[in-house]
């Protein structure tokens, strides 16, 4: 049957992400992130996973042609987020049925793609799947902001609130202000009497209700207009995988396939049914291995990992369920069979079941700990090997002068930045450092001695020759 998964998220800077990082990794290519010089290399990064089709930037109308471009673009996003904790961009992963080829499977990727395009996001998309052929799900990454053709444009903006004499209140930014001035509305204001205050405009303060309050600053009632059409909004998640669903059942009536989609959850749909987690490529690589030897060694195969082992007991609990479902249906039936003999008996155990199930439900409901993210002793390998070269490069930048260099001299190394540095690094830091104060004191006294020296030279320059008259005063 058709599997339904769609999980949308947002790639922070705050959470080490980097959107640049982000297109490399959809692509299976290589890109520089311009914003600090990391080039991100993911050509043979994943052994587990293969990369379908790459359908490349899709743009909305006006925007510039160059963000077809996919290092063009992505670096434009992190030079327009400037924060240190900036939200770059939204990541949308959502599974192609395996019922379908890969050509219907491309095809509808193409339409959720377009879908979202006319929406007004810039899409940049690309398909995997597992070597083993399942799995195959569609990556998206969209930029948070709106386009035109000179970029993008701001997230937000400061609105004023505005009222006038008939008490219609509005918000507006101040170009819109300008043209509802001339129709009689005013800025709000907060007030104050004592500990009471109230948001009012001039004329509302001077009637005789509010006598006695005066404005409390020169601000005027304020808000925040978010420019991204609602994308923010929670409910706009839920009309996107609804969106989703929809185009895939689509593509699964025009296949000719009876399997269906559902983008709602089994508690939303009435089903007695546990659901369970998404394992991803990883996990299935993990555990295939684990099976594999399993076989060889002839014992019986258990999961490895938090994720399979997790869902292997949600499975057994919807056997359970299945079971106490079909016995209190069977049991319900047996009833009506027998209304007329031992009914009290057949409802007191009717009863007992009904309890049973509501307690497995109870605790087969109830919040589960997230398991833990599984990754291979290879990736681990890989990642442990990435960290010691992003160390080693930041301990040479900080063992290398220019980097402390400043137009007024060598900056000190932060007790933080010396932390990075090993023993070694550390004592050649200091004696280096030793003799750049050394350096920088000998220089300063340079200077004083050659701008007292100049400052002598001027002041005899400029006093003015006296001359003595030595007959001034006397007689003739």
């Amino acid at each position: 049957m058709a599997i339904y998964h769609c999980n949308i998220s947002v790639a922070s800077r705050a959470d080490g992400a980097s959107a640049v990082a982000g297109a490399a990794y959809l692509s299976r290519s290589k890109l520089v992130n311009e914003r600090d010089g990391v080039t991100h290399d993911f050509r043979r990064a994943h052994q587990h996973e293969e990369l379908v089709a790459d359908l490349g930037v899709s743009l909305p109308e006006g925007a510039p042609d160059a963000w077809r471009d996919r290092s063009a673009l992505w670096n434009e996003v992190e030079r327009a987020e400037r924060k240190a904790d900036a939200q770059l961009a939204r990541r949308i992963e959502c599974a192609l049925p395996d019922e379908l080829g890969e050509a219907e499977q491309i095809r509808l990727a193409r339409r959720i793609v377009a879908d979202r395009v006319a929406d007004g996001h810039v899409v940049d998309a690309c398909i995997h799947r597992n070597v083993d052929g399942t799995n195959t799900h569609l990556h998206m990454l969209e930029p948070l902001r709106r386009c035109d053709e000179r970029g993008f444009m701001a997230k937000s903006e400061n609105v004023y609130t505005v009222r006038d004499a008939d008490g219609d209140e509005r918000q507006c930014n101040a170009a819109e202000f300008k043209e509802l001035k001339e129709r009689g509305y005013e800025k709000v204001y907060k007030w104050r009497k004592g500990n009471e205050y109230r948001q009012l405009t001039a004329t509302e303060a001077a009637r005789p209700e509010n006598d006695g309050f005066k404005r409390a600053g020169k601000t005027p009632v304020q808000a925040t207009r978010y420019l991204n059409n609602g994308w923010n909004e929670k409910t706009r998640a839920e009309e996107w995988r609804e969106a989703i669903a929809k185009r895939t059942n689509e593509a699964l009536r025009a296949a000719g396939k009876d399997a269906r989609v559902d983008h709602r959850s089994y508690e939303r749909q009435g089903i007695d049914k546990v659901p369970q987690i998404h394992e991803g490529s990883k996990v299935k690589a993990i555990e295939a291995r684990a099976k594999a030897q399993a076989r060889e060694a002839g014992t019986e195969y258990r999961p490895v990992t938090d994720r399979a082992a997790e869902n292997a007991e949600r499975r057994r609990a919807n056997a359970v369920l299945a079971k106490a479902r079909e016995a209190y249906e069977a049991l319900g039936r047996a009833i009506g069979s027998m209304a007329n003999r031992a009914a009290d008996g057949l409802a007191a155990e009717m009863s007992a079941w009904r309890d049973r199930i509501e307690r497995a439900r109870a605790l087969l409901f109830q919040a589960r700990q997230k398991p833990s993210k599984a990754v291979s002793r290879h990736q681990a390998d890989i990642y442990a090997r990435q960290a010691r070269t992003r160390l080693r490069g930041y301990q040479e930048r900080l063992s290398d002068p220019l980097y402390r260099h400043l137009p007024t001299g060598t900056r000190d190394l932060t007790k933080r930045e010396r932390a990075f540095l090993t023993p070694e690094q550390d004592a050649r830091y200091l004696a280096t450092r030793k003799r750049e104060v050394e350096a920088e004191r000998i220089a300063a006294a340079q200077r004083r001695a050659e701008q007292q020296q100049t400052a002598q030279q001027t002041r005899r320059t400029s006093e003015p020759v006296r001359h003595i008259d030595h007959h001034r005063g006397m007689g003739r």
